[in-house]
């Protein structure tokens, strides 16, 4: 799993919307437990869950590639110095020395305290910016 940090940016009953430390948003389904603007949290997310896209709200540059038959993990060092992996298809033709661009599929994002707890997601379904 990845793990990102992030800030709370504002709340509702239903969504969350973070700030991420290179400076992109990213509104998510609201945790059970209440959280503050303004405090750090660590957002987790599977290889599976982030896609390369050209829009995407994270760029970073390809260090290393994993092909695994019909999957490859893309290993990627981030602007900010966060590392990422994401998961494509096996004849991707991304190479290492590749700069590009990831969208995190947010309504599979887990969220953890700054303890590292896990919060409890509410279910409710999230909105990507």
């Amino acid at each position: 799993m990845n793990f990102l940090d992030a800030m709370v940016k504002g709340t509702s009953d239903q969504h969350l919307c973070l700030g991420l430390s290179n400076g992109a948003s990213l509104t998510v389904p609201a945790p059970m437990e209440e959280l503050k603007v303004g405090e750090g949290i660590k957002l987790g997310v599977r290889p599976e869950h982030v896609a390369l896209d050209a829009e995407g709200e994270l760029q970073g540059e390809i260090d290393a590639l994993e092909h695994l038959g019909p999957r490859a993990y893309l290993h990627a060092a981030l602007q900010d110095g966060s590392r990422l992996v994401a998961q494509a298809d096996g004849d991707t033709a991304i190479r290492i020395g590749d700069r590009v661009a990831f969208r995190i599929r947010s309504q599979a994002v887990h969220l953890f305290d700054p303890a590292g707890r896990a919060l409890t997601r509410s279910g409710a379904s999230a909105i990507a910016h």
